[in-house]
């Protein structure tokens, strides 16, 4: 596995697009330390100020999201041939099935972030959040993303109406790029969690790098 290259640091005026065209450097951090659930004497435990998370570019946030949101898009399309409550009850179940159900007892890992590298934390105790805590976060996320799919879905050149379906979403994830110093979307806000690096995943931006190069590579031959 020595191709599965991560970051250890990412200074505040670092820039996201410099950093996309890196290899990620083999790091040991304590992000990948899940204290656990139960841990009540951790939870006690006064906060780490002095610890970095490594935080992860947006382009990549952005691509496990579309991942995820493919797949709860998929999940809806297949079981309900409704086009009001019924997909809303269907979108969203799939969602939450997928980005709290499945991330609460996947270190903190939904389909998307496991391809990406990356995982979903608690930013006051830096552990997987709580069910519970996943569940306020992903409502949030959830319906913008719903409300999305349906824009997306029911989108023709005689409702152009539809795309103001997107506001909410673009409102959520927009807020990544209000602060510099903390970019993180309005769920993660609110929900006091933050998305970082982790060690464990998919590499699949550095696989798709590879196969890119190489097939690059034997056109020229």
């Amino acid at each position: 596995m020595s191709d599965r290259r991560r970051p250890d640091s990412y200074s505040d005026d670092a820039n996201d697009d410099d950093y996309a065209d890196r290899d990620r450097p083999n790091y040991s951090n304590e992000f990948d330390n899940d204290p656990g659930e139960f841990d009540d004497g951790y939870r006690d435990r006064p906060p780490n100020l002095t610890t970095r998370a490594p935080r992860v570019p947006r382009w990549r946030r952005g691509c496990a999201f579309a991942i995820d949101f493919l797949i709860a898009g998929f999940f809806c399309a297949l079981l309900s041939n409704d086009n009001g409550f019924g997909q809303f009850i269907t979108f969203n179940f799939g969602w939450l099935a997928i980005r709290a159900i499945v991330v609460s007892s996947n270190y903190g890992q939904s389909p998307g972030r496991w391809l990406f590298d990356m995982r979903v934390i608690d930013a006051r105790y830096q552990r997987t959040p709580l069910l519970g805590e996943l569940l306020k976060r992903e409502a949030i996320a959830g319906n913008g993303a719903f409300l999305a799919f349906v824009s997306l879905t029911a989108l023709g050149s005689r409702n152009a109406f539809y795309l103001l379906l997107l506001i909410p979403l673009a409102i959520d994830v927009g807020a990544a790029w209000l602060e510099p110093s903390d970019p993180s979307a309005f769920h993660d806000r609110l929900a006091g969690t933050a998305v970082v690096a982790t060690r464990r995943g998919y590499s699949l931006d550095l696989k798709v790098k590879k196969w890119v190069a190489l097939g690059m590579s034997s056109m020229k031959r």
